[in-house]
């Protein structure tokens, strides 16, 4: 099993510096490296990162996740902001859509590492549920179409899992031809989606 001794065992004697959870967590951000360890498995990686989330306070999470989400990579940030849900759902809802932003991978991210268990629970709960479906009624028809057919696959799921409410006719036919639902009325798709689909 992955742990804290997992890390020191393999860091200079000589590197103090890296003592601290928080040390260890910021470097982790900007290199992408927990020092010395490389991990061919995320999971393991996550695992490790963690135990070291454990160690220091929701505030300095909230604080890493917003001022460094612009350099993390999707999975990255994912993983955090469900670590961040888990330690206090409030400093999470001040900061979840500012850091998806419009990156519906990063989305994704959070959700099956949320719903894998890593961080102690396996739902997404009602607040981060909310903020799932506000991302995604937010998103333009054509983005959330190629996003869900072309560069993240996994959105779809999503989409089955948090039930987001259309607004319009359109948003609703997208919906239901998205998750294959039986349901969908090719007419109302948008028309950006009937181009894409060559359907005009």
């Amino acid at each position: 099993m992955l742990n804290k001794s997992n890390f020191v065992v393999r860091r200079r004697r000589s590197d103090s510096y890296y003592s601290t959870a928080e040390t260890v967590l910021i470097l982790y951000v900007t290199t992408h490296r927990i020092q010395y360890v490389e991990f061919k498995n995320p999971l393991d990686c996550h695992a490790l990162l963690m135990s070291y989330c454990k160690d220091v306070s929701p505030e300095f999470l909230h604080v890493l996740v917003t001022k460094y989400c612009e350099v993390q990579d999707p999975r990255t940030l994912g993983f955090f902001l469900s670590v961040l849900v888990a330690l206090d759902v409030d400093l999470f809802k001040k900061c979840f859509l500012e850091c998806v932003g419009d990156s519906a991978e990063t989305l994704v991210s959070f959700v099956l590492t949320l719903r894998s268990g890593v961080t102690g629970r396996k739902s997404l709960g009602s607040a981060p549920k909310r903020l799932v479906k506000q991302w995604l009624e937010n998103l333009s028809d054509e983005d959330l179409f190629v996003a869900a057919t072309g560069s993240v696959p996994g959105l779809v799921d999503v989409i089955r899992l948090v039930h987001p409410k259309p607004q319009t006719p359109q948003r609703e036919a997208l919906f239901a031809y998205l998750i294959g639902s039986n349901r969908c009325d090719f007419n109302k798709l948008p028309v950006c989606v009937k181009k894409l689909l060559d359907l005009t």
